[in-house]
Protein backbone atom coordinates (compact mmCIF):
# COMPACT_ATOMS: atom_id res chain seq x y z
CA UNK A 1 0.00 0.00 0.00
CA UNK A 2 2.99 2.50 0.31
CA UNK A 3 4.10 2.09 -2.61
CA UNK A 4 0.81 3.01 -3.90
CA UNK A 5 0.26 6.51 -2.01
CA UNK A 6 4.45 6.95 -3.30
CA UNK A 7 4.07 6.81 -6.43
CA UNK A 8 0.69 8.56 -6.55
CA UNK A 9 2.42 11.39 -4.60
CA UNK A 10 5.42 11.61 -7.01
CA UNK A 11 3.12 11.18 -10.02
CA UNK A 12 0.93 14.44 -8.50
CA UNK A 13 4.10 16.41 -8.12
CA UNK A 14 5.93 15.94 -11.05
CA UNK A 15 2.72 16.57 -12.86
CA UNK A 16 2.52 20.02 -11.03
CA UNK A 17 6.22 20.73 -11.88
CA UNK A 18 5.39 19.93 -15.39
CA UNK A 19 2.47 22.32 -15.55
CA UNK A 20 4.66 24.79 -13.96
CA UNK A 21 7.50 24.98 -15.91
CA UNK A 22 5.22 24.57 -19.31
CA UNK A 23 2.58 26.46 -18.81
CA UNK A 24 2.45 29.01 -15.80
CA UNK A 25 5.69 29.90 -16.13
CA UNK A 26 5.93 31.01 -19.32
CA UNK A 27 4.56 34.15 -21.22
CA UNK A 28 1.87 32.94 -23.07
CA UNK A 29 -0.01 32.53 -19.62
CA UNK A 30 0.55 35.74 -18.65
CA UNK A 31 -0.59 37.05 -22.67
CA UNK A 32 -3.65 34.89 -22.16
CA UNK A 33 -4.50 36.00 -19.01
CA UNK A 34 -3.77 39.82 -19.63
CA UNK A 35 -6.14 39.15 -22.88
CA UNK A 36 -8.69 37.75 -20.34
CA UNK A 37 -8.58 40.50 -18.32
CA UNK A 38 -8.77 43.06 -20.72
CA UNK A 39 -11.71 41.84 -22.60
CA UNK A 40 -13.44 41.67 -19.03
CA UNK A 41 -12.75 45.22 -18.35
CA UNK A 42 -14.25 45.90 -22.19
CA UNK A 43 -17.27 44.14 -21.34
CA UNK A 44 -17.77 45.86 -18.17
CA UNK A 45 -17.57 49.07 -20.53
CA UNK A 46 -19.95 48.60 -22.86
CA UNK A 47 -22.19 47.33 -20.95
CA UNK A 48 -22.52 50.59 -18.87
CA UNK A 49 -22.25 52.29 -21.92
CA UNK A 50 -25.30 50.35 -23.17
CA UNK A 51 -27.33 51.31 -20.14
CA UNK A 52 -26.58 54.78 -20.12
CA UNK A 53 -27.77 55.11 -23.65
CA UNK A 54 -30.54 52.90 -23.10
CA UNK A 55 -30.87 51.38 -26.46
CA UNK A 56 -32.27 48.33 -27.44
CA UNK A 57 -29.34 46.76 -29.22
CA UNK A 58 -25.55 47.50 -28.74
CA UNK A 59 -22.86 46.22 -31.93
CA UNK A 60 -20.25 47.27 -29.35
CA UNK A 61 -21.91 45.31 -26.60
CA UNK A 62 -21.96 42.15 -28.25
CA UNK A 63 -18.78 42.82 -30.02
CA UNK A 64 -16.72 42.79 -26.39
CA UNK A 65 -18.79 39.68 -25.23
CA UNK A 66 -17.74 37.97 -28.38
CA UNK A 67 -14.13 38.97 -27.87
CA UNK A 68 -14.15 38.39 -24.09
CA UNK A 69 -15.34 34.56 -24.85
CA UNK A 70 -12.81 33.88 -27.38
CA UNK A 71 -10.20 35.54 -25.18
CA UNK A 72 -11.62 32.96 -22.39
CA UNK A 73 -11.38 29.79 -24.72
CA UNK A 74 -7.96 31.40 -25.60
CA UNK A 75 -6.81 31.00 -22.14
CA UNK A 76 -8.20 27.69 -21.38
CA UNK A 77 -6.83 25.74 -24.33
CA UNK A 78 -3.27 27.01 -23.05
CA UNK A 79 -4.59 25.53 -19.70
CA UNK A 80 -5.40 22.56 -21.29
CA UNK A 81 -2.82 21.88 -22.73
CA UNK A 82 -0.75 20.44 -20.08
CA UNK A 83 -3.41 17.68 -18.72
CA UNK A 84 -3.05 14.94 -21.40
CA UNK A 85 1.01 14.84 -20.69
CA UNK A 86 -0.63 14.85 -17.23
CA UNK A 87 -2.92 11.67 -18.17
CA UNK A 88 -0.84 9.81 -19.74
CA UNK A 89 1.91 9.97 -16.94
CA UNK A 90 -0.83 9.15 -14.49
CA UNK A 91 -1.95 6.27 -16.17
CA UNK A 92 1.71 5.05 -16.96
CA UNK A 93 2.36 5.24 -13.38
CA UNK A 94 -0.95 3.65 -11.88
CA UNK A 95 0.54 0.36 -14.25
CA UNK A 96 4.17 0.53 -12.96
CA UNK A 97 1.74 0.34 -9.10
CA UNK A 98 -0.06 -2.68 -10.80
CA UNK A 99 3.12 -4.40 -11.83
CA UNK A 100 5.01 -3.82 -8.60
CA UNK A 101 2.32 -5.21 -6.46
CA UNK A 102 2.43 -8.28 -7.98
CA UNK A 103 -1.30 -8.75 -7.46
CA UNK A 104 -1.85 -7.56 -4.10
CA UNK A 105 -4.46 -5.24 -2.99
CA UNK A 106 -3.68 -1.86 -3.12
CA UNK A 107 -5.67 -0.23 -0.64
CA UNK A 108 -8.02 -1.65 1.31
CA UNK A 109 -11.33 0.53 1.26
CA UNK A 110 -13.57 0.72 4.71
CA UNK A 111 -16.73 -0.48 2.79
CA UNK A 112 -16.99 -3.13 0.32
CA UNK A 113 -17.18 -2.90 -2.87
CA UNK A 114 -20.59 -3.00 -4.84
CA UNK A 115 -20.74 -6.93 -6.58
CA UNK A 116 -20.40 -5.18 -10.10
CA UNK A 117 -17.37 -3.41 -9.84
CA UNK A 118 -15.55 -6.20 -7.87
CA UNK A 119 -14.09 -7.83 -11.31
CA UNK A 120 -12.48 -4.26 -12.27
CA UNK A 121 -12.06 -2.58 -9.17
CA UNK A 122 -11.09 -5.31 -6.96
CA UNK A 123 -7.70 -6.82 -6.35
CA UNK A 124 -7.56 -10.62 -7.30
CA UNK A 125 -7.62 -11.25 -3.41
CA UNK A 126 -10.70 -12.43 -1.61
CA UNK A 127 -11.77 -9.56 0.37
CA UNK A 128 -14.63 -7.49 -1.52
CA UNK A 129 -13.04 -4.55 0.62
CA UNK A 130 -9.57 -4.70 -1.29
CA UNK A 131 -8.95 -2.37 -4.13
CA UNK A 132 -6.60 -3.18 -6.99
CA UNK A 133 -3.41 -1.31 -7.14
CA UNK A 134 -3.82 0.74 -10.59
CA UNK A 135 -7.21 2.15 -8.83
CA UNK A 136 -6.05 2.98 -6.04
CA UNK A 137 -2.80 4.90 -7.36
CA UNK A 138 -5.18 6.59 -10.01
CA UNK A 139 -7.74 8.17 -6.94
CA UNK A 140 -4.56 8.67 -4.61
CA UNK A 141 -2.95 10.81 -7.58
CA UNK A 142 -6.00 12.88 -8.41
CA UNK A 143 -6.36 13.42 -4.41
CA UNK A 144 -3.09 14.71 -4.00
CA UNK A 145 -3.21 16.55 -7.26
CA UNK A 146 -6.39 18.09 -6.44
CA UNK A 147 -4.71 19.17 -2.84
CA UNK A 148 -1.67 20.36 -4.19
CA UNK A 149 -3.68 22.68 -7.06
CA UNK A 150 -5.74 23.94 -4.23
CA UNK A 151 -2.40 25.16 -2.52
CA UNK A 152 -0.84 26.29 -5.72
CA UNK A 153 -4.01 28.33 -6.70
CA UNK A 154 -4.96 26.29 -9.40
CA UNK A 155 -7.59 24.22 -8.01
CA UNK A 156 -10.54 24.10 -10.71
CA UNK A 157 -8.60 24.81 -13.90
CA UNK A 158 -9.51 22.16 -15.95
CA UNK A 159 -12.78 21.45 -14.59
CA UNK A 160 -13.56 25.09 -15.92
CA UNK A 161 -11.94 24.65 -19.08
CA UNK A 162 -13.67 21.03 -19.72
CA UNK A 163 -16.82 22.07 -18.62
CA UNK A 164 -17.06 25.35 -21.08
CA UNK A 165 -15.02 24.16 -24.43
CA UNK A 166 -18.38 23.41 -26.39
CA UNK A 167 -20.79 25.90 -24.45
CA UNK A 168 -17.91 28.78 -25.62
CA UNK A 169 -18.28 27.36 -29.12
CA UNK A 170 -21.95 27.76 -29.08
CA UNK A 171 -22.18 31.05 -27.44
CA UNK A 172 -19.65 31.85 -30.33
CA UNK A 173 -21.78 30.87 -32.91
CA UNK A 174 -24.68 32.83 -31.02
CA UNK A 175 -22.73 35.77 -30.17
CA UNK A 176 -21.57 35.65 -34.23
CA UNK A 177 -24.75 35.52 -35.23
CA UNK A 178 -26.40 38.24 -33.09
CA UNK A 179 -23.08 40.64 -34.34
CA UNK A 180 -24.14 39.66 -37.72
CA UNK A 181 -28.03 40.70 -37.70
CA UNK A 182 -26.97 43.83 -35.65
CA UNK A 183 -24.69 44.68 -38.50
CA UNK A 184 -27.10 43.79 -41.11
CA UNK A 185 -30.02 45.57 -39.33
CA UNK A 186 -27.64 49.07 -38.28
Amino acid sequence: MYQVVFIALATAVAGELYESEKIYSGDDFEIAKTRVELAAKRVEEAERAFKEKGERKSARLEQAKVSKVDADKRFKKLVMSGARGYQHASVFMACVAQLLSGGKPGFRLPFELPAALRSTLGSAGGDARDLNAFFATCIFTYMFRSFLGEVLGRGHRRIQAYWSSKDTERFLKSQEKTYNNLKRDS
